[in-house]
């Protein structure tokens, strides 16, 4: 063999050679990535479980999803007594009683809060009410920097006692930017709570209507006159103005402020013993209120009931003066038909 041939086999050798110990050394190295890779993706299957467990142990309340159009005003379906049902436009938590959990809402997300309320709006806190359960009530506190209102006008500020929440349905809204206000509905079920039962042809609850007398229907008629006629911001008539109207229209009952006065106390303190759900009398008035405050709840109170309605106005009318029936109701008065809604 000549030189040339020992050294192209010589060369070849060792071509293959390094062909072989670079092939050995990238499957090493492959072999050392597939092995990080397996470590890596075995340390976030560690890391997801532990975050598992973390979650598991959370006792922040899960958001669940909306049914479309859904409302608690319409009833619940059947829980234990004390359980708290709550619903903003985005999510809503349904949660079980127990001492001391609390269920926070407001613009945070969780587990800071368990309802998002006014997420878009920086006007609501992130953390801007909580509901605790404790002695055996859900009460409600006011977290945020703006207030919040509850039925009947009532306002809750960050410094504000916690109330508690009764059962059934409660509506409440969180102030927000420029007019806008974020509802959250609450719903604690209760023990005799019959849920979500279709009841389409029961008879139909009314509405607890108060007992009036003639004279005392035309009178409060005269002094509510704005609120029959659904005024915005409406006030009772003046004393003096009613006494007015009622000497031309029943000019043999010698109607003048002082009977006027009497016989509004008389009513307010009747209704009041009955259960009038306005109130109607100072903690410590002896004699006629310093404002129309009591007489506005009144009035108020008479109308929302149905006791007084809109054809009531008829009254007034010059041959009104034998139109009252004086039993609480409108079928008959003014010749006119029951008004008050078929069942």
């Amino acid at each position: 063999m000549t030189d040339k041939g020992k050294d192209s086999q010589a060369g070849g050798g060792r071509a293959g050679d390094g062909r072989a110990r670079d092939s050995q050394a990238g499957g090493r190295r492959a072999g050392g990535g597939r092995a990080g890779d397996d470590r890596a993706k075995d340390s976030r299957v560690k890391d997801s479980q532990a975050g598992g467990s973390r979650a598991t142990n959370s006792h922040a309340p899960t958001p669940t999803p909306l049914a479309p159009q859904a409302s608690l005003a319409r009833g619940v379906a059947p829980a234990r007594p004390g359980t708290l049902h709550a619903r903003s436009v985005t999510g809503a938590v349904r949660v079980t009683p127990r001492p001391g959990l609390t269920v926070a809402f407001g613009r945070g997300e969780l587990p800071e809060v368990a309802l998002a309320v006014g997420e878009h709006d920086l006007m609501v806190s992130r953390r801007h009410g909580e509901l605790t359960y404790r002695g055996h009530q859900w009460w409600l506190r006011n977290t945020g920097q703006q207030l919040v209102r509850l039925p009947r006008g009532r306002m809750l500020h960050a410094s504000t006692e916690p109330v508690p929440l009764a059962t059934g349905y409660t509506p409440l809204f969180v102030r927000g930017s420029g007019y806008r206000e974020h509802l959250v509905e609450l719903y604690v079920s209760g023990p005799d709570d019959p849920g979500l039962v279709a009841r389409r042809g029961a008879e139909t609850l009314p509405p607890r209507r108060w007992s009036l007398d003639d004279d005392e229907r035309l009178l409060l008629v005269v002094l509510g006159q704005e609120y029959l006629l659904y005024e915005e911001g409406p006030r009772p008539l003046t004393y003096s103005r009613a006494a007015q109207q009622l000497a031309y229209l029943r000019p043999d009952r010698n109607w003048n402020e002082r009977r006027i006065e009497y016989r509004v106390e008389a009513v307010r303190r009747r209704l009041h013993d009955s259960g009038f759900p306005h109130p109607l009398l100072h903690d410590n008035s002896v004699g006629r209120p310093s404002d129309n405050s009591l007489l506005h709840n009144l009035l108020r109170g008479l109308v929302e009931s149905t006791t007084l309605v809109p054809p009531d106005l008829c009254l007034m009318d010059d041959d009104g003066e034998d139109g009252g029936t004086g039993t609480g109701t409108s079928t008959g008065e003014c010749g006119t038909a029951d008004v008050r809604g078929a069942d």
